[in-house]
């Protein structure tokens, strides 16, 4: 199946970690966390070719040290995540690709097991079927994979995985929703790396791990908690 996995520009790549976290580590962090999913997704016999579409030299490097393809923004016409996906979907299609997944590179916690938990089930529906895993809160779609591709367009933003779900049902495609643990944590808030660092002693995420514990992070983040939960309660 080939995979489409979608990489922000560096400088605009989790600023919502920016109370914790310098620009640099954050360009750090997600270059670590899409290794980690890249590294997980080129292991896997079920997985190829993979993709990576991004806007700048240093995704394709990425790309290129990963050891996959790369396929620049520009080359689509297409900006923002939804316009970009679905334009890198219908160049699949248009190369007779019957089927797409799309992941998120910030999402390091995905294991072996859960990608072939998702994978099965996509396997099991019908021809024309839609399979997500949706973030923890049930609002964002953090991994989607369609067939046949020219069926389905996405959606991307707040309340995803609602309007994917809608969107399938609206299609006339199977729909299956995978409950993943580990996927279902995208790393965007505080929080998020919190859930990460507790994962640490694990095979997950080698080398977003790696940078945490290089990084020190873990005492700002403890005390930034803190505070939220104190002004929460206030």
């Amino acid at each position: 199946m080939r995979v489409l996995v979608p990489v922000k520009t560096p400088t605009r790549a989790k600023q919502r970690l920016a109370a914790i976290l310098t620009l640099d580590e954050r360009r750090e962090l997600a270059r670590a966390m899409a290794l980690d999913l890249l590294g997980l997704l080129t292991s896997h016999p079920g997985i190829g070719p993979v993709v990576v579409c991004g806007n700048d030299a240093s995704t394709e490097a990425l790309a290129r040290v990963a050891g996959v393809d790369y396929l620049p923004e520009a080359a689509l016409g297409a900006s923002g995540l939804s316009l970009v996906v679905n334009a890198a979907a219908a160049r699949f299609a248009a190369d007779a690709e019957a089927e797409l997944l799309v992941i998120h590179g910030d999402v390091p916690l995905l294991s072996h097991a859960e990608l072939e938990r998702f994978l099965s089930a996509h396997r099991r529906a019908d021809p024309h079927a839609v399979t997500i895993a949706p973030d923890r809160w049930h609002g964002g779609t953090n991994l989607l994979a369609w067939r046949p591709i020219a069926a389905f367009e996405v959606h991307y933003g707040v309340g995803s995985f609602q309007r994917h779900c809608d969107l399938a049902r609206r299609s006339g495609a199977s729909l299956a929703i995978c409950e993943l643990q580990g996927a279902g944590i995208d790393v965007d808030e505080p929080a998020d790396l919190q859930a990460v660092l507790e994962s640490a002693g694990t095979e997950l995420a080698p080398l977003t791990q790696a940078f945490l514990s290089k990084s020190g992070v873990a005492p700002k983040l403890a005390e930034l908690l803190r505070r939220q939960q104190g002004d929460a309660s206030a």
